[in-house]
């Protein structure tokens, strides 16, 4: 790592949830190196409910910097996004992120529900570029966080980022 990284401060593990206890000692090696480290924990709709699992984010208490909660195959509906960060924001202090897929078209009310129950962090991507059939759309988003004044936001402005993002998915066939 300590050559090939230069301004990378972050780095982000995707985890399935049976690698839990192997991703944990792999992020600790990475935080000895000096870097900050977040697991992006797969599946959520798979685990989301298994109590004794639920139990075990408690090892991640200070071993790691960030816990993103991922919606992998977008299934997973508002209600349960709401409870399950709430539920996991008492069993651990470290600042919980929420990435949520779009195949139900819930990725937008799901990120909201998640911020609503303290969530520090929404990953989204421009045009929702992404797997399968893709992320929360980033002009979407910060629409929705300007209709609801929590920041000020000019889509006009930002349609020009996202028209360049469309002309390079039209381009090389993203």
């Amino acid at each position: 790592l300590d050559d090939c990284v230069g301004n990378i401060d972050l780095i982000r593990l995707a985890v399935d949830p049976l690698n839990l206890k192997r991703a944990l000692k792999l992020a600790k090696k990475i935080k000895d190196k000096g870097f900050k480290v977040a697991i992006n924990l797969m599946y959520m709709s798979k685990w989301a409910n298994d109590t004794n699992f639920l139990a075990s984010l408690k090892d991640t208490e200070n071993k790691i910097d960030y816990l993103y909660l991922v919606d992998s195959y977008g299934s997973t509906d508002p209600e349960e996004v709401f409870k399950l960060v709430c539920d996991i924001k008492n069993l651990i202090s470290t600042p919980i992120g929420f990435h949520g897929h779009n195949n139900l078209e819930l990725a937008l009310i799901n990120s909201s529900k998640a911020l609503e129950a303290g969530c520090s962090i929404v990953d989204v991507t421009i045009s929702g570029m992404g797997r399968g059939a893709g992320n929360l759309r980033t002009e979407l988003f910060l629409t929705y966080l300007s209709s609801k004044k929590k920041i000020d936001f000019n889509l006009i402005k930002f349609t020009e980022i996202v028209d360049k993002v469309e002309e390079l998915k039209d381009y090389y066939k993203w």
